[in-house]
């Protein structure tokens, strides 16, 4: 599927029929990673769609919308579209789900995203004790400061080109630059297949 406007081919995407789900696997916790195929994870209601977010690398383009699935649930969902030599648009990854993560005594990003060879793109929404007050987020890979996100509405979105290697650790940061928590975003060895 192509077309020449990014945000109205994920509309269209995200109202689709839900998708047949192929669980691959779970936490401890009883998150669970899935597929789906031919079609959304969770089908949206369209007048609840909410455009939350965007961030712009070369020809790729990733977002955050939030709206309510046609079974009643809350939804987050980042997307992802590429711009094609001939200037149109298609999809290319989806991350998401319902909820807002356990419940947290501190400032907590509950993260989704996707990576490879040729890019990186996460986020999420702010959750946890004294999440409205974080004006920042900063991503370390290795302890290095890679990437950097101001809160707006609620959320943050990274999105970057290229293999980004290493362990990373969001730092969350207060609007005087006081740190607030910092948490394990991705575990050690965290990369493109192949990269090491």
């Amino acid at each position: 599927m192509a077309a020449s406007d990014p945000v109205g081919l994920i509309i269209e995407s995200i109202c689709a029929p839900e998708g047949r789900r192929i669980l691959r696997g779970g936490s401890q916790s009883g998150w669970q990673t899935a597929r789906t195929m031919d079609g959304p994870f969770a089908s949206a209601v369209r007048d609840s769609i909410v455009m939350r977010e965007e961030r712009r690398a070369g020809t790729q383009r990733a977002y955050v919308f939030s709206y309510r699935t046609s079974r009643g649930e809350d939804y987050l969902e980042i997307r992802g579209t590429r711009e094609g030599p001939d200037g149109t648009w298609s999809l290319t990854s989806s991350a998401g789900g319902t909820g807002h993560g356990a419940a947290r005594d501190q400032p907590w990003v509950n993260f989704a995203g996707w990576w490879g060879p040729d890019v990186f793109a996460a986020g999420g929404e702010l959750t946890g004790l004294g999440a409205d007050e974080a004006a920042r987020v900063d991503l370390l890979f290795d302890g290095v400061p890679t990437l950097s996100d101001p809160v707006e509405d609620g959320v943050v979105l990274f999105l970057a080109t290229g293999a980004l290697r290493g362990q990373a650790t969001a730092r969350i940061v207060d609007a005087n630059g006081q740190l607030r928590s910092t948490q394990l975003v991705f575990p050690a060895g965290f990369g493109p297949p192949g990269a090491g």
